[in-house]
């Protein structure tokens, strides 16, 4: 038995003339997939036209054809027929570049070439290449922090002079010492071989000037160490190219309270043609 909820609604449905699209069960009978399900004696089935009244202006916008930016027809210009448009041009270009680092570098002088560091550098306990990427003078460095043996350096059959000016600063928490810094001028072949050069002295190892192997840094403060190195043309070419020069330097600390600093300021290493 249908419910009253059920009748109000169908006898609304009926006065409307829209049975058809109620989804109401009670008033439009459906099948489980939603189809319309037609009783021949009872269904009433209302087929009604749709109409839209659209107004002129709010169409208007959308099929304006006006053109803002080209106007038609369109106009031509006639060119001067006899216009040489022939302008010669060789564009027949050298384009050979030099890609390479190597070649690039070997249009720089060889010497005098002059680095220094960029910041100030803390030593360790363990060998440390210090920092002269910063180019004064010279070839750039194929290497960093190193100057690099070339075959045009080779070529020049003549000495190399090799100049470290180092300040270094010493710290000790206990207002006394115990410890030294070391430095050492290495290189680096090409085949890897790993090895640092004896000073003009005799001397492998560098310290700070008055200090040597009897007596450490006696108070902090700022410490000089000079390096001298003068290399034959023989040397120079025992070496071999890319052979790469840089300096390192080690703290002999004694505790952890100690503190080696290479300061940028006045620090330099030149390599000049004797």
């Amino acid at each position: 038995m249908t419910d009253s909820v059920s009748l109000r609604q169908d006898s609304f449905y009926e006065e409307q003339g829209i049975t058809a699209i109620s989804n109401n069960s009670a008033v439009v009978s459906r099948d489980q997939s939603g189809n319309v399900l037609i009783q021949p004696t009872s269904s009433l089935l209302v087929i009604e036209a749709i109409t839209t009244n659209v107004l002129a202006e709010s169409v208007l916008p959308l099929i304006n054809t006006q053109f803002n930016y080209f106007k038609f027809p369109a106009r031509t210009a006639i060119v001067d027929e006899t216009l040489d448009l022939d302008l010669d041009l060789d564009l027949d270009l050298d384009l050979q570049i030099e890609n390479t680092v190597t070649e690039i570098i070997q249009t720089y002088p060889v010497l005098p070439a002059e680095y220094e560091p960029k910041s100030d550098l803390r030593v360790t306990k363990e060998w440390t290449t210090l920092d002269f990427s910063n180019v004064i003078e010279g070839q750039p460095q194929t290497t960093t922090n190193a100057f690099t043996i070339t075959q045009n350096l080779i070529d020049l059959s003549g000495s190399m002079k090799i100049t470290a000016d180092i300040n270094s600063e010493y710290k000790s928490k206990r207002g006394t010492a115990n410890s030294r810094i070391s430095l050492a001028l290495w290189y680096e072949q090409e085949d890897g071989t790993t090895s640092y050069f004896q000073n003009d002295d005799g001397n492998l190892i560098n310290y700070p000037s008055g200090v040597n192997n009897n007596n450490k840094v006696p108070r902090e403060g700022i410490y000089r160490t000079l390096i001298n190195r003068t290399l034959t043309a023989e040397e120079i070419s025992d070496l071999g190219v890319n052979t790469t020069i840089f300096i390192k330097a080690f703290a002999e600390d004694d505790d952890d309270d100690r503190n080696h600093t290479i300061l940028a300021n006045g620090t330099y290493v030149k390599f000049e043609a004797v």
